[in-house]
């Protein structure tokens, strides 16, 4: 994993924000040893979800995806998160807009 970054404070967030999260080139794709049935970046997901669960304010993740990047979109959607109805977002002057993803926990 190349990094996480999570926002959480207690009594005023409601979802739990995923700013950064990338898993190394060497291990995409690959199972995870330790849970054979997921690869890393689930793994990955399922933790942050775990975490975000045991706070009692949190309703779920969020995070931002680039358009471009349909692989992580599907994974994203895989896994449960759905693309926020107001659609794409131009954030940065240069690259791709980016799509606001949400994932209500226990879904």
């Amino acid at each position: 994993m190349r990094g996480v970054t999570t926002f959480l404070k207690p009594g005023e967030a409601k979802y739990l924000t995923i700013f950064v999260c990338g898993v190394n080139k060497q291990f995409q794709g690959k199972r995870n040893p330790r849970s054979p049935q997921e690869n890393f970046a689930a793994s990955i997901f399922a933790i942050l979800e775990d975490f975000a669960a045991k706070k009692a304010s949190c309703e779920g993740l969020k995070l931002w995806v680039r358009t471009s990047n349909s692989r992580a979109i599907r994974f994203y959607e895989k896994f449960g998160f759905f693309q926020d109805t107001s659609g794409p977002v131009q954030e940065a002057k240069e690259g791709s807009p980016h799509l606001t993803m949400w994932k209500p926990l226990g879904s």
